[in-house]
């Protein structure tokens, strides 16, 4: 948690259900407000009673739009945030924090996600492609889902990713035709559909893949340097 520090009120102008846990909110946008795709902001619900309940989300719109978007899953623990925001009505007043660096692109690389971390790299894939840059063979994505039916804006990922775009299913059978992968993401699956010369590496997940992923990637001789994390532990123990 990053502080009470709220320099922001604005209305929710939207929600819409993703799949089964999963909802986008459209939040308006103050005026002047800047960001970079890959940043965060701190949000809180401004009504009695939420005064501590607080969370981070990744942005998930493009800087140019005119709105401000956030994707959540709901908590499976009773009165969590996450549900409490999926609760609301268009028009409810949340507070949010300026915008904070989570990841800073800096070049071509690999993108390890586990189920909503890809919210955090797909801005980032959307604004490459709008200043016309191939994303493949360049950039990778491996996706990490626990089911398909986890799977979160497949046709977007496809469309920008082409071949450059690996998705590896731990708990249900695959469906067939997708070349998709079962189990986990190990050193063998990485060295078969990674490009032998990525230098860069962008994980994000809950924090037991985040580590697992990072442990496995300097396993390999990746240089810590070169690889980001959400949670900032990781970060701190370079």
């Amino acid at each position: 948690m990053r502080g009470f520090i709220f320099p922001y009120q604005v209305s929710l102008l939207g929600i819409e259900r993703v799949n089964q846990d999963i909802f986008r909110l459209q939040l308006e946008k103050p005026d002047g407000y800047t960001f970079r795709p890959g940043q965060a902001i701190d949000v809180s619900i401004a009504e009695p009673g939420h005064e501590l309940d607080v969370a981070p989300f990744t942005l998930f719109n493009r800087p140019a739009d005119p709105y401000l978007e956030l994707i959540v899953k709901i908590r499976p623990n009773p009165g969590s945030l996450t549900g409490s925001l999926s609760r609301l009505w268009p028009g409810a007043t949340l507070q949010i924090t300026a915008p904070w660096e989570v990841y800073r692109y800096i070049g071509p690389g690999v993108f390890l996600a586990a189920g909503t971390g890809i919210t955090a790299f797909l801005p980032l894939l959307r604004e490459l492609a709008a200043q016309g840059k191939q994303l493949y063979p360049d950039h990778h994505l491996v996706y990490a889902i626990s089911e398909p039916s986890d799977m979160l804006y497949e046709e977007e990922l496809a469309s920008l990713l082409s071949h450059g775009f690996t998705c590896v299913v731990s708990r249900s059978p695959v469906p067939t035709g997708k070349g998709w992968y079962t189990g986990h993401i190990s050193e063998n699956l990485l060295r078969q559909v990674v490009h032998k010369d990525a230098s860069n590496y962008y994980v994000c997940g809950p924090r037991s893949f985040e580590k697992s992923i990072h442990g496995l990637l300097l396993g390999m001789g990746v240089d810590a340097a070169h690889v980001q994390t959400g949670y900032p532990i990781y970060k701190e123990a370079l």
